[in-house]
């Protein structure tokens, strides 16, 4: 759900999608470093993917939204 209605003329708004990533984190009540561990992503990653420096690949979304039980739509 966190990256719905997120496009922009064909683009993608990556700040909106790396907020709503932020929010499901918090409703969850778990850290960046919990999340970076269970999705097997770098320290600091999902920091920048959640402030929207980072552009996560397809398949880095996809584990994010299986650690923060939701989908990618």
């Amino acid at each position: 759900d966190w990256s719905s209605d997120v496009c922009s003329s064909d683009l993608l708004n990556y700040s909106e999608i790396g907020a709503r990533i932020a929010r499901r984190r918090r409703q969850l009540g778990m850290k960046q470093f919990e999340v970076e561990e269970k999705a097997d992503i770098s320290y600091k990653y999902l920091s920048n993917i959640e402030r929207g420096i980072s552009i996560p690949s397809l398949e880095v979304l996809m584990r994010l939204a299986e650690v923060l039980k939701t989908t990618p739509d």
